[in-house]
């Protein structure tokens, strides 16, 4: 719709005749019907005055335009304003969906990386084992090294220490992420369990995977950004 149908459209809308617009907006009746038939071109006064006459802002009647209508307004001080001011602010959009999708993809790499090199989420885990309780004023390694604190040649008292030592044998095993040193010392009814390192294991961790597939969809979401970006402001 053009600038001059536009024109006649909101005068219908206010239910005005042109004699009764043009007085209304004091200009000549005959100057607004070419206005209105698209066969001149408003001042800036003039359309000032139109638009106070049909209460209406220059924004609501740019923006119900085509491009090139407006384009043709132009070189009209408002309308050149509110041009630049309508610049200013898609640019100001357009950085802030760069910068958003920008961001975004730069996060989604991080929670991949995070997930997939483990650095977070270790699942390297130490893992200990207690053979059983060490009673108080026993050695901490007293059920590995009681036959050297027995006599030798004393097989009734070796054999019957085996068989206690056998029946006091309670292996637990406890992994962890972090060194605690060894042994770990725990307090337990009866006695102290000395837990001694073992051996390393590996302790799968979901939320690695997760963050993995996580990253994957932050980063495809961040990249549609940038596709959306060009189809909005291009």
């Amino acid at each position: 719709m053009s600038l001059g149908e536009q024109l006649k459209s909101l005068r219908h809308a206010k239910q005005m005749s042109q004699p009764e617009l043009a007085e209304l907006a004091g200009i000549e009746q005959s100057y607004l019907s070419k206005l209105e038939n698209d066969k001149a071109q408003p001042s800036n006064e003039m359309l000032r005055k139109l638009l106070t006459a049909l209460d209406i802002k220059l924004e609501a009647l740019l923006q119900k335009l085509p491009a090139m209508s407006v384009q043709k307004l132009a070189a009209l001080p408002d309308v050149e304003h509110w041009l630049t001011q309508q610049n200013q602010q898609q640019f100001s959009q357009r950085r802030n969906y760069l910068l958003a999708s920008s961001a975004l993809i730069v996060f989604a790499i991080t929670l991949f990386f995070a997930g997939y090199s483990k650095l977070i989420f270790s699942e390297q885990q130490y893992e200990y084992v207690s053979d059983g309780v060490v009673r108080e004023g026993e050695i901490k390694t007293i059920f590995n090294d009681w036959p050297r604190l027995l006599p030798r040649g004393e097989k009734k008292i070796r054999d019957q220490k085996a068989i206690e030592m056998t029946g006091r044998r309670d292996v637990e095993h406890i992994r962890i992420a972090t060194w605690l040193g060894n042994p770990i010392e725990k307090s337990v009814d009866g006695g102290t369990r000395y837990y001694w390192h073992s051996q390393m294991v590996d302790q799968a961790q979901p939320i690695n995977a997760w963050l993995q597939v996580i990253g994957i969809f932050l980063f495809a979401a961040g990249m549609m950004g940038f596709v959306i970006e060009r189809k909005l402001f291009n």
